[in-house]
């Protein structure tokens, strides 16, 4: 089991230190870091920068982070007020800075009607893919059970 740590007011140069103390503990090199919303990490420190500018360098500093450390690292980001109206995410649809999508490797849209929600499915596309062509209005479509945090796919893309 790997650690949790809480990582509010925490910046990229931080989460790099911690992987660094866990590998002089004997933990060894980390396969998955999974950040719950990079979006909020804090600024490098000293940044005087404006909120989309921190928000894209400290992307961009994750990105250098996973390429370093050979790592898959996961995190989640918020979509706009369009893709409230939208049957599927793309591209457009990026909140705060789209210069987001230049820095990941692979970017999933979590996408779900009413309707959907109601019969318990799921649609995932790819907003960006880094290799490798993709279709990001095809789905793949998963059933999920909310009580149980199980999701089993359905079909592929």
């Amino acid at each position: 089991d790997a650690p949790l740590v809480e990582t509010m007011g925490f910046n990229w140069e931080d989460i790099d230190n911690i992987l660094t103390g866990w590998e002089l503990e004997g933990w060894g090199p980390c396969d998955a870091l999974v950040l719950d919303y990079a979006d909020i990490l804090a600024p490098p420190k000293g940044s005087k920068m404006d909120v989309r500018d921190q928000i894209n360098r400290t992307w961009e500093q994750l990105r250098a982070l996973s390429l370093k450390r050979h790592l898959l690292l996961v995190s989640a980001t918020q979509t706009n007020r369009e893709s409230y109206d939208s049957r599927t995410i793309n591209r457009r649809h990026a909140s705060e800075d789209k210069r987001k999508w230049a820095h990941v490797t692979a970017a999933y849209g979590l996408n779900i009607t009413s309707e959907e929600k109601e019969r318990q499915l799921m649609r995932l596309n790819y907003i960006v893919r880094r290799e490798g062509a993709y279709n990001s209005t095809k789905s793949c479509h998963l059933a999920q059970c909310l009580a149980l945090a199980n999701p089993c796919v359905r079909s592929c893309f």
